[in-house]
């Protein structure tokens, strides 16, 4: 450290002159006001410059402080803005993927239904011609019953007549 910023290293705050040193660089501090000493209390302008240099150097570095903590403060904020905006669109990419899956489940259920409807309607088809095609048979079974009931008939009467 440069000596233009470091108290004097014989500092003895017992003594009522670095007191009042002291006191009044807590004063400056709070102020914000150029040092005055007054000539009665600096016995040493040696020393009273390199006070003054030491509380100048640490006012200025205070500010620099108060800056540096602001520009976090202001870079902090920006990036929990920007954290959550973030964080906000990955829920909204996650609530898209979701429909999105849903939508694919309803589309493949819906896909299987329409694969598992279109197997029923064929195997229903098939049944309604296997129906039919027996309708058919079974109406040619009806007409064959009814021919041999007619050439029945027909027989029993020629019997009947043959044998009088």
């Amino acid at each position: 450290m440069p000596a233009a910023c470091t108290l004097p290293s014989v500092l003895d705050l017992s003594k009522p002159f670095y007191m009042r040193v002291l006191c009044s660089a807590f004063m400056f501090r709070l102020s914000n006001t150029k040092i005055s000493f007054r000539a009665d209390t600096v016995p040493n302008a040696h020393v009273a410059s390199r006070v003054e240099a030491a509380i100048a150097a640490e006012h200025r570095d205070t500010k620099d402080f108060k800056k540096l903590y602001e520009d976090l403060m202001r870079d902090n904020g920006r990036l929990r803005s920007q954290l959550l905006n973030t964080q906000n669109l990955v829920n909204e990419t996650k609530a898209e993927l979701e429909r999105a899956n849903q939508r694919q489940e309803r589309s493949v259920d819906r896909s299987f239904l329409i694969d598992t409807e279109k197997k029923e309607k064929l195997i229903l088809e098939r049944r309604v011609s296997e129906l039919q095609d027996e309708l058919k048979v079974l109406g040619d079974l009806k007409a064959d019953n009814q021919r041999l009931k007619d050439e029945n008939g027909a027989l029993i009467r020629v019997i009947s007549k043959l044998s009088k």
